[in-house]
């Protein structure tokens, strides 16, 4: 269990308050949402504020890319 479970832990890089959670959803053709999880991935090594998933339950074809930002300033920069 979680010291705060009103956070919301999706790696080990979040950490502080935030005040926006942004999911992109991308729903692909069946095999190759792996795939393209792995582009993602690749492509933001460098970002700290994004995670890369791919769905478990449901449909089996998507990725979601997670984004975390402090205010609707940093939001705003970051877009």
């Amino acid at each position: 269990m979680h010291d705060n479970p009103g956070r919301i832990y999706t790696n080990n890089t979040l950490k502080g308050p935030y005040m926006i959670i942004v999911h992109d959803i991308f729903v692909c053709k069946p095999g190759n949402a792996s795939k393209l999880a792995k582009l993602f991935k690749e492509a933001m090594a460098s970002e700290k504020n994004i995670s890369i998933m791919t769905d478990v339950t449901g449909q089996y074809n998507r990725v979601v890319m997670a984004s975390w930002y402090e205010n609707l300033d940093a939001w705003n920069k970051a877009n």
